[in-house]
């Protein structure tokens, strides 16, 4: 199980390291940057929930269950510092309207890593965010919870939560 998730682990590894390029370039080529930064977001989504499938899968079969269960504590439960917009329009979602005609201000609200990677790989709302030249964060809500919440996430934050990911000690040793 736990060599199961290396290959995921390195290729988390490198969307961390790309992510950490992009947040630092200028956003001079908007559409390349924001393409590769939307590319690298979803895919870092899709691997974390691969990696917590794995933990779960060796959870539930009693593989190193004490360290499992501290595992499973901290990985699984790990809370990313977002700010979330209710959803206030009386109109249907569509796309094409301006968020703030549709969200409400902001309330900071913290999320769990599941919830948010959830968000990112169902998103229906997507929105890199821009500010002094330079990739801040983006906005995200699934197809589910369009006409609900919308949550803004930092860039740097959603890049700790994925280094927190790959460098858990239980695999990082072996890359």
């Amino acid at each position: 199980m736990i060599f199961s998730e290396i290959y995921w682990k390195k290729e988390l590894a490198h969307t961390y390291r790309c992510l950490v390029v992009y947040s630092k370039m200028p956003d001079r080529s908007y559409d390349f940057l924001e393409r590769k930064v939307s590319n690298a977001l979803i895919l870092s989504a899709v691997l974390i929930r691969k990696l917590f499938a794995y933990i779960e899968e060796s959870y539930n079969f009693g593989v190193e269950e004490k360290y499992e269960k501290l595992y499973r504590s901290t990985l699984l439960n790990m809370k990313i510092d977002t700010i979330s917009f209710e959803y206030t329009s009386e109109e249907e979602m569509i796309y094409e309207h301006y968020f703030s005609a549709l969200y409400s201000d902001g309330q900071k609200e913290s999320l769990n890593i599941k919830v948010l990677c959830n968000q990112i790989i169902h998103s229906y709302v997507w929105n890199i965010v821009h500010d002094k030249g330079k990739i801040c964060g983006f906005i995200v809500s699934s197809d589910k919870y369009k006409d609900k919440v919308a949550f803004y996430v930092d860039i740097y934050n959603w890049i700790d939560a994925i280094k927190a990911c790959v460098e858990e000690t239980r695999v990082a040793d072996v890359l």
